[in-house]
């Protein structure tokens, strides 16, 4: 559970209010529905570590896997930054779920269109100049996107704008 509506909120008014909790000395914006995961008893809870805005810190889960009763080995923590990251972590959730094979034929299909698109911006970048491309996650305050998403970028055939490469 988030402690700021990001649904409700404008981008300045949860900025705002991110400043505010954090004067306020609160370190933690999510909280785990301990109730929620001692009541569904997962064999496998897959986390994010993304940026300390945006997910649960893996001590919080830790200590809320701890409060359920499950066995903090059940906590997958996942840190994709490029897209191959994001293929390999769809190996690693089949592979944990038993579901090797179905993940294996998602990461062949999508290998498969990303090698189309790759085509695609090789034919039309060789008679064009690539396209400067600025991402950003929040305009306040200015934020430009991470993780995955550069990558994604210049996979498409665009020129990071900041000059960053994934």
């Amino acid at each position: 559970r988030n402690l700021v509506d990001f649904e409700k909120m404008s981008q300045e008014e949860v900025e705002t209010k991110m400043l505010e909790l954090k004067d306020a000395g609160v370190s933690q914006l999510y909280s785990v529905d301990v109730d929620y995961l001692r009541q569904m008893s997962p064999a496998a809870v897959f986390t994010q570590d993304a940026c300390r805005k945006c997910d649960a810190s893996s001590s919080e889960v830790a200590a809320a896997l701890d409060a359920a009763g499950l066995a903090r080995e059940s906590a997958v923590t996942l840190q994709p930054t490029t897209v191959d990251d994001i293929l390999r972590d769809i190996l690693q959730i089949g592979h944990i779920l038993g579901e090797d094979g179905r993940a294996t034929a998602l990461v062949s299909l999508l290998e498969s269109r990303l090698r189309l698109v790759a085509r695609a911006v090789s034919d039309a970048c060789a008679s064009e100049a690539r396209p400067r491309v600025l991402g950003l996650e929040s305009v306040f305050p200015l934020v430009a996107s991470g993780q995955w998403l550069p990558d994604m970028r210049q996979r498409a055939g665009g020129i990071d704008a900041l000059g960053g490469v994934p």
